[in-house]
């Protein structure tokens, strides 16, 4: 089923999964409405507590739909590169976005509140690394990214064989064991701040799973049964709601978010959004709103006395709408920011010696 060739069938609108970067954007939507609830919940007021909760699993489901969008497109990319070059592209996605949002957020708080709460933990929490718990100048958004970059080293060290069997099968035992795991040792991969020694069975992994098997499998579906996938995805969704183990939760989400991002690019290679719309902007954005968007919502209600006085769908629609604002803009600045950094580091000298050395030994044969 898995073969190793790249891949043969494009998206219709090229290279890029237009559609995807869509989805994006709605993901990282779920997690601004949801901190912008809880921001406004802290108050009180009229806010039911169902109604915050009920937004909490909104959340999740745009993380875990993160993750897997994260699954399919790692998939996608590393077809066409090396491990050490895909590597260090994704360093370079991720990194100088983080640091600078990080360095705002600093500058920010300094310029409101007059001062921020200094840790000498906080050099070790800018190398996304899985240490525990950590202090973050971003509101507790960067445990995500430790799981991303976590998912990014383990692909590149599996793609050192360059074989699509081997990613597929090695993701397949992988959420056998973390579904083990949790039958054996409940609650040991779950939490937010994961360890060294905890990440790798951590259940929020099977939602990148879910991405590398999506990759996989769109293909070779027909649209119909793309459709029924899309139909499925609030069913598996609503599922976790039954289990009160949070590993099976996940599971549950993560099967969701297999049906649509796996349906979701079959539609993409019939017909793809456009390359320069609205969403598709959004989406490209995504990754400075999500590192953003948590900044503005605590300063404009620890700052703003009015936002907690207001009634709380207006309270949290303010918060929400300035959140999206200007989050998007950083989003735009950050991309422009990574695309200029692609166009003058994105061939690292080691892959441009390697092929000048195979250019070389071709020559001489």
């Amino acid at each position: 089923m898995f073969d190793d060739r790249s891949e043969d069938a494009r998206p219709a609108g090229g290279g890029r999964y237009y559609l995807i970067q869509c989805l994006r954007f709605f993901a990282a939507s779920f997690v601004v409405a949801y901190h912008s609830v809880v921001y406004v919940s802290t108050h009180g007021g009229a806010l039911s507590p169902d109604f915050a909760y009920y937004f909490g699993e909104l959340s999740q489901v745009g993380i875990l739909i993160f993750f897997a969008i994260s699954g399919f497109v790692i998939t996608h990319a590393i077809q066409r590169r090396s491990s050490a070059d895909f590597l260090w592209l994704r360093a370079l996605r991720i990194y100088p976005g983080f640091w600078i949002a990080s360095a705002l957020a600093v500058l920010v708080h300094f310029v409101v509140f007059g001062r921020y709460v200094w840790s000498a933990r906080l050099t070790q929490a800018m190398t996304l690394l899985p240490l525990g718990v950590m202090p973050g100048p971003l509101g507790g958004v960067e445990w995500t990214l430790i799981y991303e970059v976590f998912f990014y080293v383990l692909i590149a060290v599996l793609w050192l064989t360059h074989s699509n069997r081997v990613v597929a099968g090695f993701c397949g035992l992988w959420a056998v064991a973390i579904a083990a795991g949790a039958v054996l040792v409940p609650s040991w991969g779950a939490g937010l701040d994961p360890t060294f020694a905890r990440i790798g069975l951590s259940a929020y992994n099977f939602a990148f799973i879910a991405g590398v098997f999506a990759y996989f499998v769109h293909r070779r579906l027909n649209l119909g049964a793309a459709r029924m996938l899309a139909v499925l995805v609030p069913g598996f969704a609503i599922a976790g709601e039954f289990f009160a183990r949070t590993e099976w939760k996940l599971g549950c989400v993560a099967l969701s978010a297999f049906c649509l991002v796996a349906a979701v690019a079959r539609f993409a290679l019939t017909r793809d959004a456009a390359r320069d719309g609205l969403l598709t902007q959004g989406g490209d954005a995504s990754y400075g709103l999500y590192l953003f968007h948590n900044t503005v919502i605590v300063v404009i209600f620890n700052s703003l006395i009015g936002v907690r006085q207001v009634h709380w769908a207006v309270g949290m629609a303010g918060l929400f709408g300035l959140a999206m604002g200007l989050g998007l803009l950083y989003g735009a600045l950050e991309h422009r920011v990574y695309g200029a950094l692609k166009a003058r580091f994105g061939r690292p000298s080691w892959g441009i010696a390697a092929r000048a050395t195979r250019s070389a030994a071709a020559e001489i044969r």
